[in-house]
């Protein structure tokens, strides 16, 4: 899955250095293919100058063919050459996951709840995260929590929340 979140983020033209940092990392979507690694290389390789401090470093990876902490080292100082905002590559990396994973929520209102708070606990339950859990800072009932109706609006919330957070990354 993460090589097509990875894809569909590529459209966007928002990755960048940390965004192949956490994903060679590995995500609870997966990690990141070393011909990712070597195609983002390339197309920064295109459009860096040659006198650039990270140039040697991009062009190492365009010929990555495996995902090694070598690989994840030369990533981490090109995110520090170029200050990136690794929060800001989680974030993209949240947007884009939580977005694909709701085309596959299951339709039953006891599941998919379960489903949801699985996904935001594997991704650490983000602050601004729309994941609600039943009887935390609510006083619903499993009867209330586990319904259609609720269900219905936890989807409609989460897919706001996917609008909001698209916009702010100007999208």
């Amino acid at each position: 899955m993460i090589n097509k979140i990875f894809n569909e983020l590529e459209k966007f033209k928002i990755v960048d250095w940390g965004m192949l940092y956490l994903g060679c990392k590995g995500l609870p979507i997966g990690t990141l293919s070393p011909n990712n690694v070597s195609d983002f290389a390339c197309e920064q390789l295109a459009i860096i100058e040659l006198n650039d401090a990270s140039f040697i470093s991009v062009s190492e990876l365009s010929f990555c063919t495996e995902i090694n902490d070598e690989v994840i080292d030369i990533i981490s100082k090109l995110c520090d050459l170029n200050n990136v905002d690794l929060t800001l590559s989680k974030k993209k990396w949240v947007v884009f996951s939580i977005k694909e994973f709701m085309n596959h929520l299951p339709e039953d209102s006891l599941y998919g709840p379960l489903e949801l708070n699985n996904f935001w606990n594997e991704w650490g339950e983000p602050n601004n995260s729309q994941n609600v859990i039943q009887g935390v800072n609510n006083s619903m009932t499993p009867n209330e929590y586990y319904s259609d109706k609720n269900y219905l609006k936890i989807i409609s919330d989460h897919n706001l929340w996917i609008k909001k957070e698209l916009n702010e990354l100007g999208i």
